[in-house]
């Protein structure tokens, strides 16, 4: 079994502006994310014992549903990437209370 790994990361100030609540909540919205634009499996971990606040996300490289082998290139990794372009919108979406600016 192959795997890819991506890491979410926001800085110290960034974790210090919300709740560990609301950054617990993007982060499984970008699994969804993930397991929605690569149709594979994936786990994460996040780790809340450091200045900044991140998460590990391990992607199966197989597609669960047909068994075929992710195929990641850089027109791919970086399509994820934006999609996945979170700090503001899933924090935002997780707490209302946000700033909209």
């Amino acid at each position: 079994m192959e795997y890819k790994q991506i890491i979410l990361s926001f800085t110290e100030a960034e974790s210090e502006q919300y709740p560990t609540e609301t950054f617990l909540l993007a982060f499984r919205d970008v699994m969804e994310m993930i397991v929605a634009n690569t149709g594979c499996q994936v786990a994460y971990a996040v780790h809340t014992n450091t200045d900044n606040i991140h998460a590990h996300y391990i992607v199966n490289s197989g597609q669960y549903y047909t068994g075929n082998k992710l195929q990641q290139n850089y027109q791919t990794t970086r399509k994820l990437k934006l999609d996945i372009k979170i700090p503001n919108y899933s924090i935002r979406a997780a707490h209302p209370l946000a700033d909209n600016s």
